[in-house]
């Protein structure tokens, strides 16, 4: 599997080959590497964030799913090369 998916485009991409873009992108050093990562993280967003903000307001109330909400797109970001 391929972490870099400028051929086709974050969004052919699997959530799982975003992931290890935005892992790999962090782990090297270039404005190249810092691109893909962002780009890998921005296409997570993109597909997710809507419902994982419906999840958390409904589960906390909605000041609490926002701070939670921002709290777990740092964590992918800051934690990419953990998730499995």
């Amino acid at each position: 599997m391929t972490t870099d998916t400028a051929a086709t485009g974050p969004a052919a991409a699997t959530d799982e080959e975003l992931v290890s873009a935005v892992a790999a992108g962090r782990g090297q050093t270039g404005a190249a590497a810092d691109d893909r990562a962002r780009r890998g993280l921005s296409e997570l967003h993109r597909r997710h964030a809507a419902a994982l903000l419906a999840f958390l307001c409904s589960r906390t109330g909605q000041a609490r799913g926002e701070d939670l909400h921002q709290e777990v797109w740092l964590r992918v970001w800051e934690r990419a090369h953990l998730f499995r």
